[in-house]
């Protein structure tokens, strides 16, 4: 229940107060929210950086919840099948709430 302690990662034109990542500790689960409503090159990377070490974890549960982001683009989309595949190969758990249902019919594709 603990939010994550590490400085927030912002871009230039972010506001210094809104981090483009957050992971908080919630119920046993590591849960990635995001900052922005739109998610760019730099957010995805640490996306994926943040999942690997999650995956190193003792108790590797991880929820990413895209509430707020307007447009999950193909790279993300491109980054959640690695993250998976990642999840996979080191026995973690990997959770998505995706809760617009424009974007869910992405994922049906």
């Amino acid at each position: 229940m603990a939010a994550d302690t590490r400085p927030s990662s912002v871009t230039a034109d972010t506001p210094a107060a809104v981090a483009r990542l957050q992971i908080s500790r919630d119920f046993g689960l590591h849960v990635m929210r995001f900052g922005q409503a739109r998610l760019d090159g730099n957010t995805v990377r640490e996306m994926y950086e943040r999942a690997v070490e999650i995956t190193a974890d003792d108790d590797p549960r991880l929820l990413i919840d895209f509430t707020g982001v307007e447009l999950i683009n193909s790279g993300t989309m491109g980054m959640l099948v690695t993250i998976k595949k990642r999840c996979l190969t080191d026995g973690a758990q990997c959770h998505v709430v995706v809760p617009d249902e424009r974007q869910i019919e992405a994922f049906k594709i």
